[in-house]
């Protein structure tokens, strides 16, 4: 990928894009996710959201508004990880946001495979509500 369209991807995140830290109960344990999203409406937006999936993968998702649909790019995981670190150094907007999204995959990339344990949950937990502090939003 080029600068040029690294620089775009950044810029079009800093305004329309999103980044979430979630959880989910599953069995006996709760799983974090790390979430990356672009919301755009009528086919600007269904263009904008296909130029992404086809240069950073993902999956796209419609849904009807009152006047029109809007289009949801999303990514997560590792390849939300992946998008942030090649647009982070081109991010103004949404840097520590990026920046604390980036810490939590890498801190997850650690313990891949590895037993459960009460001390990476505090961490999690603690970097999804910085996540929503971040954000402006309140956490759960």
């Amino acid at each position: 990928m080029n600068e040029y369209d690294l620089v775009y991807a950044a810029g079009f995140f800093d305004g329309e894009g999103s980044i979430d830290i979630s959880n989910r109960k599953e069995k006996n344990r709760i799983r974090y996710i790390l979430q990356v999203r672009v919301g755009q409406s009528k086919e600007v937006g269904k263009q904008i959201c296909n130029w992404l999936q086809l240069n950073f993968d993902g999956y796209i998702f419609s849904r009807d508004r009152e006047k029109n649909i809007e289009y949801l790019w999303t990514v997560t995981a590792q390849k939300a990880f992946k998008f942030l670190s090649q647009i982070y150094p081109y991010l103004k907007g949404k840097k520590n946001q990026a920046n604390l999204a980036i810490e939590f995959a890498q801190e997850m990339n650690k313990n891949l495979g590895k037993p459960w344990q009460l001390e990476k949950y505090s961490y999690y937990e603690t970097a999804k509500q910085e996540m929503h502090f971040l954000n402006g939003t309140k956490g759960k």
